[in-house]
């Protein structure tokens, strides 16, 4: 019996993979991918906290299953995506904060639709974590190593449900301490601010979104990335391949690199397009520069590794604003048709420094998949204005697009358009650093 107990094990930790993590919850689950293309969510969002975390780290995981569904109760998520959840070869299954719904609809009072329970303010944190430790334990059986989030609530909670999110947390805490395979991150720290009413949550400023009680900005999503996620993923996770390295790495050389002048060996030779002047510098070969509103930019470089001119070059672009709040783009020539096909599975990446960002600016990975059957969309760290500014500090990302596959039924290749992008308020200036831009043909995955 012992053997058949080793042997299930062995099976169980090799159909597991611990860099693919599926993510549960609510809206703030949700948010970490921009668009819901079939047969999953595309595009990865500067909204969500484990995404920071990701391109901090040096895209150490791959987002697996969206087990999340905006405006629903831990109960609902749950059932609506328990056997999806429980088939998947997801590694680690990632439990946003996620009841604050079940404390928001408890004060009118629900009915629990696992448990058949009467849900009420006084019993919604006991009933809501019994419900969750029961999927919690399911996935351990099951091999996964279980990641749990404690839930900050919202600005909107009353004192009686402010004291429920209280002793949610504690009791998650009381259970997540004794329980092997789980690892509880307390989230409660970087948001809260430690001011205000002692009835009232209230968060830090500029970490939700504008007018938003609940939602994250990407400030304060950047800052559980930094702070939180970053360092738990740099421990559990060896660092993943840094894409182009070397000169015969280059398009066209290596059959299967889509970007051209990766390392930018050719400081000149692109193209200056719309809305941009270029003040000092010149754009780099196989590169266009362009905004949808007037800005101006001025271009230095230097060694990846200083004195080293056969590490290839950072391109410095130094961007100010006009008036309006525009986006930047900085964007690789699209390969050429015969170069990839309508079946072809394609990720994009670059690395990127940001040295200096006043106002707050976005700076996200953008990729374009075009074919006569229209255009699909991918990025990395996408946000726009409306959702809050980002961080103001120095900081690095390695950013990369998941692989995607151009639109279904297409017949004819047009153009992949692969960018790093800028999205800046009025007036505002950024600073970037840019270095190792590349585009790969992907092989399909073998069958295991």
């Amino acid at each position: 019996m012992a053997d058949k107990l080793l042997t299930a094990f062995h099976v169980w930790r090799h159909n597991l993979r611990l860099n693919l993590w599926d993510y549960n919850g609510d809206s703030r689950a949700k948010q970490h991918h921009v668009s819901a293309v079939l047969p999953r969510p595309i595009g990865k969002a500067a909204l969500g906290p484990l995404n920071w975390g990701n391109a901090l780290s040096g895209q150490r995981m791959t987002l697996g299953g969206s087990f999340a569904t905006s405006g629903s109760r831990s109960d609902q998520y749950i059932l609506e995506y328990k056997a999806a959840r429980l088939a998947s070869h997801a590694g680690v299954s990632f439990w946003n904060s996620g009841i604050v719904n079940n404390v928001a609809q408890a004060l009118a009072g629900y009915t629990d639709l696992i448990s058949g329970l009467a849900v009420t303010v006084a019993n919604v944190a006991l009933f809501s974590l019994q419900g969750l430790i029961t999927e919690w334990e399911l996935d351990l059986a099951a091999g996964k190593r279980v990641i749990v989030c404690t839930e900050p609530g919202a600005t909107n909670l009353n004192p009686a449900q402010v004291a429920a999110v209280h002793e949610y947390n504690m009791r998650l805490k009381c259970w997540a301490d004794t329980r092997p395979g789980v690892i509880l991150l307390d989230v409660t720290p970087v948001l809260w601010s430690p001011a205000g009413s002692g009835t009232a949550i209230a968060f830090k400023a500029g970490y939700l979104q504008p007018g938003d009680p609940t939602h994250l900005s990407p400030l304060g999503a950047y800052m559980l990335g930094k702070l939180i996620f970053a360092p738990l993923m740099r421990q559990l996770l060896p660092e993943r391949d840094r894409a182009v390295v070397a000169a015969h790495d280059a398009y066209n050389v290596n059959p299967r690199q889509l970007a051209a002048n990766p390392l930018h060996t050719a400081l000149t030779g692109g193209n200056t397009q719309t809305n941009v002047t270029v003040s000092s510098g010149t754009v780099p070969g196989s590169r266009n520069v362009r905004a949808d509103v007037p800005m101006s930019v001025a271009i230095m470089s230097e060694d990846v590794v200083a004195g080293d001119a056969a590490s290839g070059k950072n391109v410095i672009l130094s961007l100010t604003n006009g008036a309006t709040a525009g986006i930047f783009t900085y964007e690789v020539f699209s390969p050429a048709t015969a170069y990839w096909a309508v079946d072809s599975l394609i990720e994009t990446g670059a690395e990127v420094d940001v040295a200096a960002n006043a106002g707050g600016a976005h700076v996200f990975l953008g990729c374009d998949i075009n074919t006569n059957n229209g255009t699909k969309q991918a990025w990395d760290m996408y946000a726009t204005r409306g959702q809050g500014a980002g961080p103001a500090e120095a900081y690095s990302l390695s950013l990369k697009s998941e692989v995607e596959q151009p639109l279904a039924g297409a017949a004819s290749t047009g153009y992949i358009a692969s960018a790093v992008r800028v999205a800046l308020d009025g007036n505002a200036s950024c600073v970037v650093k840019i270095r190792r831009m590349w585009g790969y043909l992907r092989y399909p995955a073998p069958a295991w």
